[in-house]
């Protein structure tokens, strides 16, 4: 497997969840050559739907006709407070 893979996500995604899993990925397929957009949701959605991204990673749920969203993970936030 080799060639250009266009990703996008968003910058909550991009910033805490994706360095580990692309690390990853590239180990595995060295002859693939990632480029990253990071922008919001909106804005990812809208470039895949208009084939500017492979593939892209988003927060929110997407409405757009024309694109396929799977949910991968449930976040967990937690507030966090002195007494």
């Amino acid at each position: 497997i080799s060639g250009p893979l266009l990703l996008g996500a968003s910058t909550t995604v991009a910033e805490f969840y994706l360095p580990q899993i692309l690390g990853e990925f590239k180990a595995q397929f060295p002859h693939v050559q990632t480029h990253m957009t990071v922008g919001n949701s909106e804005t990812i959605v809208t470039k895949v739907a208009e084939h500017a991204l492979d593939l892209g990673l988003i927060e929110s749920p997407s409405t757009q006709p024309g694109v396929t969203t799977e949910v991968l993970c449930e976040d967990v936030l937690a507030m966090i407070c002195s007494p």
